[in-house]
């Protein structure tokens, strides 16, 4: 098996597309990402990491980077660690990190440790969960579609879920959610007696395929339903756009959101992990 460094997105995508649209709940992240670059380029990214793993002559897995965040890998066989392993480091590219299924990313953490002889710790474990039949609960308020007028709160929650969780590097919060606007994903906050009090957002559908998240209800206002309320109402959104698959990640170590998700339908899918690298 070979790694295949690509520079040209376009051209990279006509290879591995294929890969992740075989499985798009697996492959959600690369998906929305991927096509999201595609359809509404970043003039200030840095350039990504993109890599093909062919067998043969052909094209059987793929895997990209899209700095600061770790490298994603649910398109890449387990096997192959040690070629996209070898390649980053041939290409001297910096990564913090890999992101992905369970298997995978402890393949590529141990090999990177290994090669390298750097510290790797475990950043966090997810639970991927997808729907299976909404069950929206009774809590009181109503849900709106955000606009840019909400783009400021929107960015200040974002930070806070951040903050919060430790699930994001610093960015441009405003620029990150007016960008997802323009992609046509949706946003929907949850309001009571006309103050906003939790919100949550989804990917517009991609070969059947909606991701919820973030999901944020400030600290003032939790206990009363409120997140659970907002991420049946974007959940619906994205079903009303076509979605046969929507999913979301929890933490496994918060025994909350593991809970609420599946009281409203969701049910669990895979395993995934986050491993962060130290120089």
């Amino acid at each position: 098996m070979r790694a295949v460094p690509h520079t040209d997105l376009a051209g990279y995508w006509e290879l591995a597309e294929p890969v992740y649209r075989a499985d798009p709940v697996r492959n959600t992240v690369a998906l929305t990402v991927l096509s999201g670059l595609l359809t509404e380029p970043d003039p200030t990214a840095k350039p990504p990491l993109l890599v093909t793993f062919e067998d043969n002559g052909t094209t059987v897995g793929a895997a990209f980077c899209t700095p600061p965040w770790p490298i994603s890998v649910s398109g890449m066989p387990d096997v192959a660690a040690p070629e996209l392993v070898a390649l980053v480091r041939e290409l001297g590219f910096p990564v913090t990190g890999v992101t992905g299924p369970l298997e995978a990313t402890e393949q590529v953490s141990k090999e990177w440790q290994v090669v390298t002889g750097a510290e790797v710790s475990l950043g966090f474990k997810l639970r991927l969960y997808r729907l299976d039949e909404l069950t929206p609960p009774e809590v009181a308020g109503t849900a709106r579609v955000a606009t840019d007028d909400d783009i400021p709160l929107l960015a200040r929650w974002r930070l806070a879920f951040g903050q919060d969780t430790g699930h994001m590097p610093e960015e441009d919060h405003a620029d990150i959610v007016r960008r997802s606007m323009a992609l046509g994903n949706g946003t929907v906050l949850w309001e009571v007696d006309g103050t906003a009090v939790s919100y949550a957002s989804a990917t517009k559908p991609v070969e059947g395929m909606s991701r919820i998240g973030p999901v944020y209800t400030p600290v003032e206002h939790r206990g009363h339903g409120y997140g659970s309320a907002v991420t049946a109402a974007v959940t619906q959104w994205a079903l009303d756009r076509g979605a046969e698959h929507v999913v979301l990640f929890t933490d496994l170590a918060n025994p909350t959101s593991n809970s609420i998700y599946q009281r409203i339908g969701f049910r669990p899918h895979s395993d995934a992990a986050d491993y962060r690298f130290k120089s």
